[in-house]
């Protein structure tokens, strides 16, 4: 059965958005219906690298066509069937330079090649054929000679009456030309605009329809970075019984890999597929991370082209992360397999957005990108034993130990039915970002995005406004409840504040506020994060910057959860995130006692209370100010008698501090003070007990000093 290679005409996209002047819908139509009769070339790729250029002829009409005695020519030379070859109604064929080259990249046949001896006879070639990579033309002839499709591209002069007006443009270096689809048909104005994507083919590239599917309440968890992903993502390591896959820009943090190597000690597969040049290149540690991975037994590869080598990465960075465990969960997020990302510190780390599907569906869709990106066919992955840099001997760089373990947000399963949509880029986004799809039917809208671009440049070298800050734009004019929150790193705060301040700049004066940058005194190390809420009602987690590489050419997946609560949990995130926290928690260090010598002293502050979290407890058993204990619980022996007054700070993740001071009473035993006491340890709240540092070390910690918050009980003098 032959499919070819190209898109399936019953799954055309609509492509009038990207259609310039002055074509109109009429005019397509009607163009379509004139060639209904005649074979198109549909694509072409004649930037070869390694002379493995190829042709896809389509059959658009209702009718079976033989291709006996029908020509491809380039005007210098010409490919002849010799043969019948029926090529059936909706089908399309693929002819190639190259027939192993092709299977590898691309994982199935071409039906002609005029690399195998089984084609001898089949067809012929005439003169000298070879698409130039600057600039050629290309025609299909039936058997009278009649042209019936032609296209020009690039520094190309020639002309025909099957082409109007100037060449389309000339395909990249290792870049596939594809028309474009419209409707039920191809499009077909005989003109550039039949060429016209915004997203980018290159040579073995997919084509992953979004795929939604319904999952059953507990099926879906959300969390976030960095208050409780790390516990997600291990526990869904801990559970894999037969495999895991792991795709991922970046990895190196200590815990998932030794989770990763945990789980092939117990017989389960592993596999990993990361990007092999991330921007700054692999690090030191995540070589290390690697290495001890593959010498453990996990199957590591890279997604590593390279264009001066002739050998071609068949999307942009590998910038999606994800991973499936036994077939049947999939844990999708905005960060990367990094410390920072991921990390052991419930307070100072990424902020980003996860959710983990348990779904054979989901997990099964998952699994074919997976095996489709990391083939090893492909040319463009390559196992990381072979890297110069693989050492059998390396081991795990520890990770940084953490100053919190407290929470403000914990995981949350869901508790009824939800849709999960997963979308693929660039696949996804053949004629614009299909995150536009979403933006402009959005009543309101919550978004949190790490980077942003407010110009964009087009495949042609045009410069205009970002289609998604001019959907934001409309979204703003039409009264659309938006807020979106940007990153404030220094790497980041020029393009983002510009956006920013753009958007802001839209509403009407007095307006509300719709977008900020992310507090500096907030205690997160980035907002990497890439998500939104859509009228509260659908969460997306993904991993799509707001950058034309990131939909247009980069492997990025975006999970979108039609789930009322699962919508609730982000948006309370998102507050969390807005709004800068001023509130100062409740001290409470306890009831004054009564204790005779002899006896330990436990004092308790777990009735000390926060809006979001207490991070630091800080116990002065002096009154000197000197901290002697910094655990929720403290305890010491009174050692003589005496009356003690023991202070307790307590400090929020934003440093905003409250003081409270418990007297102890120290009596000699067998006095009549000390027997009217008895004394009880207060009850232990096992989650909140914390090893949490001194101010000093959290001021470090979020490499920022902090001026001192207001107290909400006054420390006498």
């Amino acid at each position: 059965m032959r499919c070819g290679c190209v898109l399936a005409v019953s799954s055309a996209l609509l492509f009038l958005s990207i259609v310039p002047a002055p074509y109109h819908l009429d005019d397509l139509e009607a163009k379509v219906g004139s060639a209904l009769e005649s074979i198109l070339i549909t694509e072409f790729y004649a930037a070869g690298l390694r002379d493995d250029e190829y042709i896809v002829l389509s059959n658009p009409s209702s009718t079976p066509v033989n291709l006996r005695n029908w020509s491809m020519t380039d005007g210098e030379g010409s490919i002849v069937f010799l043969v019948d070859e029926w090529l059936a109604p909706g089908s399309s064929l693929v002819v190639t330079m190259n027939s192993s080259s092709y299977e590898a990249v691309y994982g199935r046949a071409a039906d002609c090649s005029l690399s195998d001896s089984a084609a001898a006879g089949s067809m012929e070639m005439k003169g000298r054929f070879r698409l130039a990579d600057a600039g050629d033309s290309l025609s299909i002839r039936s058997p009278d000679g009649s042209e019936l499709d032609f296209v020009v591209y690039g520094n190309c002069s020639e002309r025909s009456t099957q082409w109007i007006g100037p060449p389309t443009m000339a395909p990249r270096s290792g870049e596939v030309a594809k028309r474009a689809p419209l409707r039920d048909a191809w499009c077909e104005t005989n003109s550039a605009s039949d060429w016209l994507w915004f997203r980018e083919f290159r040579y073995g590239y997919t084509i992953y329809d979004p795929f939604e599917f319904t999952v059953p309440a507990g099926a879906v968890t959300a969390f976030v970075s960095p208050d409780c992903s790390l516990p997600v993502v291990l526990n869904s390591i801990r559970a894999a019984r037969t495999s895991i896959e792991l795709c991922s820009y970046e990895i190196d943090s200590a815990p998932v890999c030794s989770a990763l190597a945990d789980s092939l000690a117990r017989g389960v597969s592993v596999a990993l597929l990361v990007d092999g040049a991330p921007a700054g290149g692999i690090s030191e540690k995540e070589s290390a991370s690697l290495s001890f991975l593959g010498a453990a037994g996990a199957s590591v590869r890279l997604l590593n082209g390279n264009i001066s080598a002739d050998n071609v990465q068949h999307v942009g960075a590998l910038h999606c992360k994800y991973m499936v465990i036994d077939s049947h969960r999939s844990v999708v997020i905005s960060e990367n397999f990094v410390e920072d990302g991921l990390p052991s510190d419930t307070v100072c780390g990424n902020r980003g957005w996860g959710i983990a599907i348990d779904s054979a569906e989901v997990a099964s869709f998952l699994g074919r990108l997976f095996d489709d990106d990391s083939r090893r066919s492909r040319h463009d992955v390559t196992e990381w034993s072979s890297n110069e840099r693989y050492d059998p001997r390396a081991r795990l760089q520890p990770a940084s130990p953490p100053n919190h373990t407290v929470p403000a947000l914990l995981p949350m399963v869901s508790t009824s039915e939800a849709k999960v949509s997963v979308v693929v880029s660039p696949d996804d986004s053949p004629a614009r970002p299909f995150i536009l799809d979403w933006i402009e039917v959005a009543g309101s809208m919550l978004a949190e995005q790490f980077q942003v671009d407010l110009s964009w440049e087009s495949r042609s070298g045009e410069v205009s406004t970002s289609p998604i800050i001019s959907a934001l734009a409309d979204s703003i004019h039409q009264g659309a409840r938006l807020r979106v929150l940007f990153d404030s790193s220094w790497f980041n705060a020029e393009r983002n504040r510009a956006v920013a301040d753009y958007l802001q700049g839209l509403t009407p004066d007095g307006g509300v506020e719709v977008t900020r940058m992310l507090d500096e005194d907030s205690p997160l190390s980035l907002l990497h994060n890439k998500g939104a809420v859509f009228d509260g009602t659908v969460a997306m987690v993904s991993s799509n910057n707001w950058v034309c590489a990131s939909f247009a050419k980069n492997r990025e997946l975006a999970a979108f959860v039609d789930s009322p609560e699962i919508a609730a949990y982000f948006t309370r995130v998102f507050e969390f995130d807005w709004e800068p926290d001023v509130i100062p928690p409740d001290a409470s260090a306890g009831e004054d006692i009564c204790v005779p010598v002899g006896q330990m002293v436990r004092l308790n502050a777990s009735d000390s209370v926060d809006d979001r979290a207490i991070v630091h407890w800080l116990w002065d058993l002096a009154s000197d100010g000197t901290y002697d204990g910094d655990e929720e619980m403290f305890e010491f022996r009174a050692v003589k008698a005496e009356e003690v007054q023991v202070d307790l700070i307590v400090e929020d993740a934003w440093g905003n501090r409250a003081w409270d001071s418990v007297t102890v009473t120290i009596v000699a035993p067998g006095s009549g003070d000390a027997s009217k006491y008895a004394w009880v340890p207060p009850p232990l709240l096992v989650a909140a007990s914390v090893s949490a540092g001194l101010i000093a070390g959290c001021a470090i910690a979020r490499s920022r000093a902090r001026s001192a918050r207001k107290i909400n009980q006054s420390k006498p003098d």
